[in-house]
């Protein structure tokens, strides 16, 4: 099914190089599939692949694969987590819901109150 990231992807060969600005280590184009991925009220992501010459975008629903903890700040306040259908997925902590997710098991796992204006129960 197509998204709305499937059709951004598709901007991907006009974007020029000065529109861009590195936000992590510096990573060297090259050939293989480009990526395109943002929050809103969920994670989209889609990708573009060129094959015989011309561009082929990808719809993804990547977004709905685990996402684990990395470093002992997030092992602490994981067990905490709301879970969204058992689960604790990249669209279920990378959204507006998500960091009300992320706030209050942050909260629990320092034994802080999480009241009502802090955000959505």
């Amino acid at each position: 099914m197509p998204n709305d990231f499937e059709a951004q992807a598709l901007t991907l060969p006009a974007i020029k190089p000065d529109w861009l600005h590195v936000i992590g280590p510096e990573i060297q184009p090259g050939p293989g599939p480009r990526l395109i991925l943002g929050p809103g009220t969920g994670l989209g992501i889609g990708a573009l692949i060129e094959t015989d010459g011309r561009h082929v975008p990808v719809s993804s629903e990547a977004c709905h694969i685990d996402f684990g903890p990395v470093g002992a700040e997030e092992e602490a306040f994981w067990p905490h987590l709301e879970r969204v259908f058992g689960r604790v997925t990249t669209e279920s902590v990378m959204n507006g819901a998500g960091l009300v997710r992320i706030h209050k098991a942050r909260a629990s796992a320092l034994n802080m109150p999480f009241t009502s204006q802090d955000g959505p129960s």
